[in-house]
This record gives C-alpha cells, structure tokens and sequence, in this order.
C-alpha cells in the first residue's frame, strides 16, 4: 500500500457550485490544497489450500481540472513463499468512468491468468 501512496501530492480544492456534486471541478478555487485520496485494497481473493492470494489496490495517481481525479487499478499476485507479482495495471480519469469507461478486474481472475 505504501508503493501506491503519494503523501506529499495535492490537488486545488473548490467551492461546490450550480447544483454540481462529486470532485470535478466546479466552481471557484479556494485557493487551498487537498491531499490526494489514500490507497485501498478493492478486491481480494485468497485460496489457502494452494497457497496463492491476489489484491486489486485503487489509488489515485493524478489529477486534471477539466477530468477529475485518475485513479489506477494495480493487481498483485502472492504466493505461499511470498514471492510478489505484479500482474496488472489500468487507470481512468472520473471523467472516463462518468462517460462509460469500466474497470471490473476481479482478483481471483488474476490468479486464473497466472496460469
């Protein structure tokens, strides 16, 4: 998780105007600074008897004035001497997702690929 998260990165916070929601920008700067959002596991999937696990971290890596946050989705693989893997990668801006683009990886899927 500390490979996914940029403590020192901030992004311009703004006064909520016309109605509008989320994190785009939407009105007027307030001329402060927020931090970037902390990393989170989103899937996980563990099979003990084979001694395998695989997580799906989403952490935010950018942001853009006119497309929201970008977040990307990292998947890892763990096997039972620990040995990790990094087996994928995707990332999309709010407003990709707001306009249909979708991100579904599933963890135990990943360890399906592996293979």
């Amino acid at each position: 998780m500390n490979d996914h998260y940029l403590p020192d990165a901030t992004m311009p916070d703004y006064i909520k105007m016309w109605g509008m929601t989320g994190t785009f920008p939407a009105g007027v700067s307030t001329g402060q600074s927020v931090p970037y959002d902390k990393p989170e596991i989103v899937e996980k999937y563990v099979n003990a008897k084979a001694g395998i696990a695989a997580l799906v971290i989403k952490s935010q890596i950018d942001h853009c004035a006119g497309r929201g946050k970008q977040y990307a989705w990292t998947g890892y693989t763990i096997d039972k001497t620990g040995k990790i893997e990094r087996v994928y990668d995707d990332n999309a801006y709010q407003l990709q997702l707001k306009e249909g683009k979708r991100i579904e990886v599933k963890a135990k899927d990943l360890l399906k690929e592996k293979k």
